[in-house]
């Protein structure tokens, strides 16, 4: 400081504000030292450059480290952006897409799309590259010459439109038999993968799905639209649990939801000796849950029990020899088998048009597996394989399904691991304490080596 002051003596108060003043200058050129990313520095050592924790140093280590943090995040995100879709286009009053365009005279179809001035333009993304695409100019396709059917309308990025008489398949294996122009979504992976049959093997496809058109004695009767942002997977494939079957006759009924939990339920009639209630859908094992009652407003035949349980059917009987029906209900999941309706096989002979609706009725709609013989065409449920050209329940399917939730495990642990070695690193250059006893360093240790005995033991 410029000014020294002796005891005793009156200090003037320009003197005062000099050395202030000279204090604030020297901490302003520690702060602002030249910073460098590639040198640690240490809180404790604060007397050379590049070892101190200035302002300059900090902001320079902290933008290179949000600069490198951004890039990893950016390329997750480019990992999994949806793609095999229409980004945005021309739309209704509604705000619904409104693309394909037809007169309902003729067989031309033709499209909405512009440079903004009539119609909005197109901007669609490729499937496989994750490329996008914006189109302001596509001609119109003729489909008088087709046949009666509903057809799959695509675009390609350099702007062809064109139509195809095949299905859309979303599995995750190629189909076996495949027909020409089938187009195969492969769901075992992303980035997502598309692939078209030329009629010899699969090749990549690039384009995206429209919609569809329909047409009748070649005249175009009826379009639909694929929505936007939507590519049949990041939209509509969600499982979520549903009714997949129901029936009822008289009192007996059964609901069975497309997890495999079932709900049934009848009446029995008892007249003292315990009688039988024969489940329409058996259960997979006896953890399922019963209600059973008598119907009756008589408060001294009310009490009924339960002799017996069984996969089949359960046993009730009662404190009454009275004639008296049984009301009884069952809940739990059901023997998988009984799952198989004769409504997921389609028997040759059948048409192209049969065939497209079958599988967009099991596979577009209820993401079930595809699998082609040379007398039949079947929807495979997830725990079914095919075994001389029938489905049948894979013996393998629960060893095969604890295999993957193991997989899923090992792939959070070894995510909270690496998040764990970042924490270590900054305790390593930030050196702090969490307890009196313990460092941070310690505890984030600690908890690696817990993590890593669970990986051991899975």
């Amino acid at each position: 400081v410029p000014n020294t002051f002796v005891p005793g003596t009156k200090a003037r108060a320009q003197d005062v504000n000099e050395n202030f003043s000279s204090v604030q200058d020297e901490l302003n050129t520690k702060a602002y030292k030249a910073g460098d990313a590639s040198i640690a520095f240490s809180v404790g050592n604060a007397t050379e450059d590049n070892h101190a924790v200035n302002k300059n140093q900090f902001e320079t280590t902290l933008e290179y480290k949000i600069s490198e943090a951004g890039d990893e995040i950016y390329e997750e995100i480019e990992h999994i952006t949806p793609s095999f879709l229409i980004e945005s286009g021309n739309t209704n009053n509604t705000g619904e897409p409104d693309i394909i365009s037809f007169s309902g005279s003729d067989g031309i179809v033709s499209f909405k799309i512009g440079d903004g001035t009539i119609y909005a333009p197109l901007t669609a993304v490729s499937a496989n590259s994750g490329s996008k695409f914006t189109l302001t100019s596509v001609a119109g396709v003729n489909v008088s010459s087709y046949a009666n059917g509903t057809y799959n309308t695509y675009i390609s990025p350099d702007g062809n439109a064109y139509i195809y008489n095949s299905a859309i398949i979303y599995q995750k294996y190629p189909p076996v038999a495949p027909y020409l122009n089938n187009i195969f979504i492969d769901t075992s992976s992303m980035p997502l993968k598309v692939q078209r049959y030329n009629g010899t093997e699969w090749e990549e496809f690039n384009d995206v799905h429209l919609g569809t058109v329909t047409v009748t004695n070649g005249v175009v009767t009826a379009c639909t639209h694929r929505a936007f942002n939507d590519n049949g997977i990041n939209v509509n494939r969600i499982n979520h649990i549903v009714i997949e079957e129901a029936y009822a006759n008289g009192d007996s009924w059964y609901r069975v939801w497309s997890d495999g939990w079932c709900e049934q339920g009848g009446t029995v009639n008892f007249s003292g000796t315990a009688v039988s209630a024969v489940f329409l859908k058996p259960y997979k094992n006896n953890n399922y849950s019963i209600t059973t009652s008598f119907l009756t407003n008589n408060d001294t035949q009310r009490n009924c029990y339960l002799t017996n349980r069984g996969l089949y059917n359960i046993k009730i009987g009662g404190y009454t020899n009275t004639s008296i029906a049984v009301y009884w209900t069952t809940s739990g999941y059901i023997n998988e088998r009984s799952k198989l309706k004769m409504s997921y096989k389609l028997q040759k002979p059948y048409t192209e048009m049969e065939r497209i609706n079958f599988i967009v009725k099991y596979n577009h709609e209820k993401n079930l597996e595809i699998e082609e013989t040379e007398n039949a065409l079947y929807a495979l449920e997830e725990n079914e394989i095919m075994e001389n050209d029938e489905p049948v329940v894979d013996s393998e399917y629960e060893t095969k399904l604890s295999e993957r939730k193991k997989e899923e495990q090992l792939r959070t642990l070894k995510k909270q691991l690496e998040e764990l070695d970042q924490k270590r690193i900054r305790a390593i250059c930030e050196p702090s304490m969490r307890t009196e006893t313990q460092s941070w360093l310690e505890f984030y240790n600690e908890q690696v080596l817990e993590l890593r005995q669970v990986m051991a033991n899975l």
